[in-house]
């Protein structure tokens, strides 16, 4: 079992954004695999745990949010990364409550049962809400082309984050994650 751990932003930006994508994705031939979940801001790299401890696990990320208050965010800039895939988000600015949660989350459970870091968690991890990504890596001058379209997109850069979430997949792979639980801040 795959859990993914994220705070969620709220359903009239997660509209407004969206809306503004779907025909950039069209044209540009897209997969629409990011939005089979909420638009998000993930706290760690989605993990393999045992069933066994998945209850656990949730008990511990609840007790990680009990003292946390809505808090505000600020998104950055659209970038596209490339590599192993094709990946366009937008950047969220550094914030200490953020990287407080990354960092709890990834002491707990690699104390608790044993699960190691990611190469992308820890000090370097990157704050983002990814817009669109192409696993297979095969559609570069598409997601070149909405990269460049995307430039001229308006949000608003400030947004109160107000409820985190617990992601379950049974494979790990994209577009099967579904959301197990919301938490309230």
């Amino acid at each position: 079992m795959y859990v993914w751990i994220a705070v969620l932003f709220n359903e009239l930006f997660e509209s407004k954004i969206r809306e503004e994508l779907k025909p950039i994705g069209t044209r540009n031939n897209l997969d629409f695999v990011t939005f089979s979940l909420p638009q998000h801001i993930s706290l760690k790299i989605s993990f393999q745990c045992d069933e066994c401890d998945f209850l656990n696990i949730v008990d511990d990320v609840k007790r990680c949010f009990e003292q946390i208050k809505p808090f505000p965010i600020e998104l950055g800039i659209v970038e596209q990364l490339k590599g192993w895939q094709n990946i366009i988000w937008i950047t969220v600015k550094d914030n200490d409550i953020l990287k407080r949660l990354h960092e709890i989350l990834n002491q707990t459970f690699l104390e608790n049962y044993g699960i190691e870091l990611n190469p992308y968690d820890g000090a370097h991890f990157r704050f983002h809400s990814t817009l669109f990504i192409d696993d297979k890596n095969i559609l570069t001058k598409n997601y070149d082309d909405a990269f460049e379209e995307l430039q001229n997109l308006t949000f608003n850069q400030k947004q109160m984050i107000n409820t985190a979430c617990i992601g379950i997949s049974k494979t790990g792979k994209m577009g099967e994650f579904e959301v197990f639980t919301r938490i309230k801040l």
